[in-house]
């Protein structure tokens, strides 16, 4: 299993930007198949499909996602790509634990507010 330190993807970055312990980032997939197989992200994060899809597995169930859809991820949450559309990007947004932790937040709650807030997926956009 790969384990992706904060800022790595596993498509080609294109866009970053990092402050404070959060990583903003866009990364873009070219080409269907090569994906790495079963890897985590040391960081929670957020992925937002921009554009294309995929099929993923994660914690023993196969999802689509399509673009559009906003994902959330607690750090160390093990996930593969089976199967990608060419083409397709995605917008990343890490949070390290230490600025959890400086904001007196968790993982679940951070979860939780993005997916109670109807215009995450608008922030995402924005920040990108």
């Amino acid at each position: 299993m790969i384990a992706l330190a904060q800022g790595q993807s596993t498509g080609r970055i294109v866009r970053s930007c990092s402050a404070d312990g959060v990583v903003v980032s866009t990364a873009h997939y070219a080409v269907a198949g090569g994906e790495p197989g079963e890897h985590y992200h040391q960081h929670s994060h957020l992925c937002l499909v921009m554009q294309g899809g995929d099929i993923e597995r994660r914690g023993g169930t196969s999802t689509v996602r399509r673009a559009g859809d906003l994902h959330f991820y607690h750090a160390g949450e093990s996930h593969a790509t089976l199967v990608r559309e060419r083409r397709s990007a995605t917008a990343l947004v890490e949070i390290s634990g230490v600025f959890l932790k400086a904001h007196g937040l968790t993982e679940s709650q951070f979860a939780d507010a993005v997916g109670e807030n109807l215009n995450a997926m608008c922030i995402m956009l924005k920040l990108q």
